[in-house]
């Protein structure tokens, strides 16, 4: 198995010599490396790419990814920001929701969320992040409506719903 993995790594790295003014060569080294879970090389593997096409809409995308699994949010956002503004989809709306939410940004990362069309536990721990956030400005109503959209996309945060509405004056 790891000799395999050196192989397709060197015929790649070969490719990449034959051809390094092209960014397709980088772009399927980055993302060999990357799902061999080697997320330094595959950064800048992904950067050396975007020297060589700078607004790819892909290529910022999957950089962003990988940023934030090395929790470089702001740099993932940054990316993020590039790739939409280029004619990205869903997915960079939704790792930039994910490197707000990172970065406690709720309202920020919720509106990502939402041009992502995305519905998921992550989701609901925003909801329930801009709830604390609401319950320490006493905007009681909201922190409530809040909860309850975190409780229907992510039931396995009840316990920590249920703390926050303790803190929570009855109506």
């Amino acid at each position: 198995m790891e000799v395999e993995w050196l192989l397709r790594l060197y015929q790649l790295q070969a490719d990449v010599e034959r051809e390094p003014e092209k960014a397709g060569p980088w772009a399927v080294l980055a993302d060999y490396l990357s799902r061999k879970g080697r997320q330094k090389e595959a950064l800048a593997a992904y950067s050396e790419a975007l020297a060589l096409e700078a607004n790819s809409p892909d290529l910022l995308t999957k950089r962003a990814a990988i940023r934030l699994e090395m929790d470089q949010f702001q740099e993932a956002i940054e990316d993020c920001t590039r790739a939409v503004e280029a004619g990205a989809g869903r997915t960079a709306w939704s790792i930039r929701g994910d490197a707000w939410l990172k970065l406690g940004q709720a309202d920020r990362a919720l509106g990502d969320y939402e041009l992502a069309m995305r519905i998921d536990e992550q989701v609901g721990e925003a909801f329930l992040l801009r709830a604390a956030q609401r319950v320490k400005t006493r905007d009681f109503e909201m922190a409530r409506a809040d909860l309850d959209q975190a409780r229907a996309l992510a039931p396995k945060l009840e316990a920590r719903i249920r703390e926050l509405l303790k803190s929570i004056p009855d109506q």
